[in-house]
């Protein structure tokens, strides 16, 4: 069957599906903002990014909540520190390892995973009110080996990979939740 013997209905089938994906297209261009601009509004007035860059995170215990605390400055106000604080975060983590698989040979893990969670609440630092408060959780896994360097290493390598995710997720909700709708 020839191009000619094609029945209309087919040969038109690709002109309308793609004036149909370039009308939904130019439908929803104008849904999609970036949410890191300028000119991006926050609920507290300014942009998203000053608001982000105004927050002041205070030392959190633990070498957990040190790597956390050092990715959220960066992500937070990460060019060059100066804004003036205006909020406070505070982030309180737990953490705790499992093994995941035992060798059955030798009595010994193979594996192991660091489960970490954090809690934080954004004050205003003008009244102390809670602006925004939440949870996030993250685990990364790691292989034991015999040697105990080695295993040390790697449980301290999953760590700053939770922590690197924690840091990653309070800071998308932050930005998410102080998004002006």
């Amino acid at each position: 069957m020839s191009l000619v013997d094609r029945p209309a209905s087919l040969a038109r089938r690709p002109f309308l599906t793609a004036a149909f994906l370039a009308g939904l297209g130019l439908a929803l261009a104008g849904c999609i903002r970036p949410l890191y601009l300028p000119s991006t509004a926050s609920t507290q007035g300014d942009s998203v990014r000053s608001t982000l860059a105004a927050i002041d995170v205070p030392m959190i215990p633990d070498r957990l909540g040190h790597t956390l605390r050092n990715e959220l400055v960066f992500l937070l106000d990460g060019r060059d520190g100066s804004a003036v604080k205006r909020y406070r975060l505070q982030v309180a983590t737990n953490e705790s390892v499992t093994t995941t698989l035992v060798n059955s040979a030798f009595q010994r893990a193979d594996a192991a995973s660091v489960q970490g969670t954090a809690s934080y609440k954004l004050l205003s630092l003008a009244d102390g009110k809670v602006v925004l408060d939440g949870s996030v959780s993250g685990f990364a896994t790691y292989e034991r080996s015999p040697q105990r360097f080695a295993n040390l290493r790697a449980a301290r390598d999953a760590q700053q990979r939770v922590a690197r995710h924690l840091a990653e997720q309070i800071h998308l909700q932050l930005s998410t939740k102080l998004t002006a709708q």
